[in-house]
């Protein structure tokens, strides 16, 4: 039985598949820290398992439309099925292989080919999500434990499943944290518990400044688990922070010189228990840029993408067309307005500090609704994967006030960008009132990492970003929208200073497309008029970057 990860179109039908010279062609065992961390995730032995990766493999999964695939204890690896889930998902056919048999239909060629929809790919793709999910010492066996019905004939049989069910399960592992905890820490209690976390605070102060509502969840055998990714936490909740940060540095004094959320980091990464946890992290991370390589590669390769972004002398007749005020002065509403009639979206750009797309935005929600708008984007709410749901939920309520963690974020950013009430928290409390939806296009994985230049800020960012709008957009009733972003990431961004630079093993050396060119609209800045500091008018953001 060949279980397999299908490809959106299907494989072309085709007798010579190659499947059986790869599967007779001996492969190679599992590198020896991945079957480790599989056996430890399955609580399975996986020595007998064989991965193919070569050309051939790969041609092999192309023919039976796959992007992996799995037949007895053979894995198949295909183009773009070289990841931990993908790995998670075949390991769980092998698993259901060694049970008896499971459902197929024979393709013409001597292969019996697995159905997308059948219960063994949903159980492999739900056993999948749960044991990288898990922490990497939880025993999960229950992976095809219903008993196979499926008649066997001999045939060799594929499983896979399908591109959509693959690109729906990518999208949310970039888009959401894994489940937790990030990092556990015990108190001073003595225990002897198997799996206990190595992250122990001895001193009793140490512990004692823990604040009295977190010790006491811990309980009286004093063990803490925390969910939150440790920038959130550093974010929403400084006492527990601090605490946290103070006995990590007691525990390891080269800690001493790290800032609070590299120090909870370094904790999660320590205890064998969540160690899993920062693994699915780090495979975001290289997720991101492997995929913002490709998406510049796809950009510079095709005239029809450049040509994407409103032609700019098309935008500057639009806006100088635009109806003026009563004493003839330039509108910022009324600029927006007219390019709102010509474009599904408007990008609204410019430094982060004292910005004026706030207080516009605000001042205009009534004529954006108007004029169709039904989703603002927000580069300013970092992280989608921790805030999110947040916001959803508060637009959807009946409250008026924020939830107490979005609460405390959002005036955290206003304070710190100088917004005084003109900010966030009034923006998402004007959007709620004229129903209006509100999402973050940015994430963890998208964040400035230590040691790159801006340039890969900008790549991670707007390729993760372009997703999210696009998504949005294709929603039934989806409506127009706007976007505010910093000045980095409106239009094509510069190639990297001294290309090529390479990160996570990629090499980048082309100029970046901002996301006027990724989406098609026209990004635009807000000015004061000369005549008057009081006005506001819309002005074209600048290209920076060329090829």
């Amino acid at each position: 039985m060949i279980a397999r990860r299908a490809r959106t179109a299907p494989a072309p039908e085709q007798l010579d598949t190659g499947v059986p010279e790869v599967l007779n062609s001996g492969g190679k065992p599992l590198p020896a820290p991945v079957r480790q961390d599989m056996e430890s995730r399955f609580g399975e032995d996986f020595s007998d398992v064989r991965v193919h990766n070569d050309s051939a493999a790969r041609d092999s999964a192309a023919e039976v439309g796959a992007r992996a695939y799995t037949s007895g204890s053979h894995v198949v690896i295909g183009d773009g099925g070289n990841d931990q889930h993908t790995l998670a998902h075949e390991l769980t056919h092998v698993i259901q292989q060694r049970q008896g048999p499971v459902a197929g239909t024979d393709n013409g060629s001597g292969l019996r080919i697995s159905d997308p929809s059948d219960r063994f790919e949903r159980e492999a793709e739900a056993n999948a999500h749960r044991v990288m999910s898990a922490s990497p010492a939880r025993t999960v066996q229950d992976a095809g434990q219903e008993t196979a019905t499926a008649p066997t004939d001999g045939t060799p049989a594929v499983q896979r499943v399908s591109a959509g069910e693959e690109e729906e399960a990518a999208y949310e592992r970039m888009h959401r944290n894994p489940a937790g905890p990030a990092l556990r820490v015990r108190g001073p209690y003595k225990s002897k518990k198997d799996g206990r976390t190595n992250n122990q605070v001895t001193d009793p102060a140490v512990w004692a400044g823990f604040p009295a509502e977190h010790r006491e969840a811990a309980g009286r055998k004093q063990r803490m688990e925390i969910h939150d990714d440790p920038q959130t936490l550093h974010e929403t909740d400084r006492p527990l922070r601090d605490a946290l940060s103070n006995a990590g540095r007691s525990m390891e004094p080269d800690w001493q010189a790290m800032q609070h959320p590299e120090v909870l980091e370094a904790m999660g990464r320590r205890d064998p228990q969540t160690r899993g946890y920062w693994a699915q992290q780090d495979q975001r991370d290289a997720d991101l840029t492997r995929q913002s390589a490709e998406r510049v590669t796809q950009y510079w390769s095709s005239p029809e993408e450049q040509a994407r972004r409103p032609a700019p002398q098309e935008v500057d007749a639009t806006v100088a067309d635009a109806p003026r005020t009563a004493d003839g002065a330039p509108s910022a509403a009324n600029q927006l307005r007219a390019l709102l009639d010509k474009h599904e979206g408007v990008i609204l750009a410019g430094e982060h500090a004292q910005s004026k797309v706030w207080g516009f935005v605000i001042d205009n929600m009534q004529m954006l609704r108007d004029a169709g708008v039904r989703t603002i984007y927000l580069e300013s709410i970092k992280r989608d994967d921790a805030y999110q749901s947040l916001v959803d939920d508060y637009l959807s309520s009946s409250s008026t006030e924020l939830p107490p963690k979005l609460s405390v974020f959002a005036q955290s950013y206003d304070r710190s960008m100088t917004l005084g009430d003109r900010g966030m928290v009034a923006l998402l409390a004007a959007a709620k009132q004229h129903r209006m939806r509100v999402k973050s296009v940015n994430g963890r994985p998208a964040r400035t990492m230590a040691g790159e230049e801006m340039y890969m800020r900008a790549a991670r960012m707007n390729t993760y970003a372009e997703p999210v709008v696009r998504r949005e957009q294709a929603r039934e009733g989806a409506g127009k929208y706007i976007m505010e972003l910093g000045g980095a990431h409106a239009v094509l961004h510069p190639a990297p200073k001294n290309p090529p630079i390479t990160s996570h093993g990629v090499q980048f050396d082309q100029p970046f497309p901002g996301l006027a060119e990724m989406l098609g609209i026209p990004p635009m800045g807000l000015e004061e008029d000369e005549q008057s500091a009081d006005r506001l008018r819309l002005q074209q953001r600048p290209d920076h970057g060329s090829p």
